[in-house]
């Protein structure tokens, strides 16, 4: 973040200094990484990536327990995306009692969605209804919201666990009226344990 390695005061380039062509290098979710020896990804892998939505989905859940002082049936919650941690997060926030919507881009998205018995919806119709939810919960890197976001108040709380260049220009977030919480890396922040355990597994199978 910021060109800082997290939890570090050693910037990236600054660990490639430290590296050598003996080495081997484990990353995250990096694009064109260009490292001074052989080097891997162990994002990409299945098994980490449904272990990572879980615990992103759980973060989720204790940013609104922390958040909200109601009971959880009485939230309507949007969360935009239907991919890994879309799901994990509409199926955990359903199963707390959550009014729980999913808006998504694709038509297969919105049906797999229904099926799994989540209340769905394309993600154009979001303009005419965001407003209306409790809490929206973005997992679209993309800037998808416009205009709609003028239409939300200090009732609408907008939490983002995209990464860049997230759901809309966040240095722009002042503007608005509603309460916006920034909330990458879910799983590194409120359950290092299980995320440091996932990351060294995942790793130790490319060995």
């Amino acid at each position: 973040k910021n060109g800082f390695i997290s939890a570090a005061s050693l910037t990236l380039g600054e660990s490639c200094g430290m590296l050598s062509p003996e080495h081997r290098f484990f990353y995250g979710n990096l694009k064109n990484p260009d490292f001074p020896c052989e080097s891997d990804s162990y994002y990409f892998d299945e098994d980490f990536l449904f272990k990572n939505s879980r615990l992103t989905a759980q973060g989720t859940l204790r940013i609104i327990l922390e958040n909200f002082e109601t009971d959880l049936t009485a939230l309507s919650v949007a969360v935009l995306g239907y991919g890994r941690c879309g799901k994990a997060i509409c199926s955990l926030l359903s199963l707390c009692g959550c009014n729980v919507t999913s808006f998504s881009r694709r038509d297969e998205s919105v049906a797999e969605a229904l099926h799994n018995g989540i209340s769905a919806e394309k993600l154009e119709k979001i303009n005419d209804t965001l407003h209306r939810y409790d809490v929206t919960v973005n997992t679209i890197p993309s800037h998808i919201l416009g205009g709609c976001l003028v239409d939300l108040t200090e009732e609408n709380t907008y939490i983002e666990i995209a990464s860049k260049p997230y759901g809309f220009d966040s240095g722009k977030s002042s503007r608005y009226r509603f309460r916006y919480i920034s909330a990458e890396s879910l799983p590194g922040r409120f359950t290092p344990l299980s995320a440091g355990i996932n990351i060294a597994e995942t790793v130790m199978k490319k060995e």
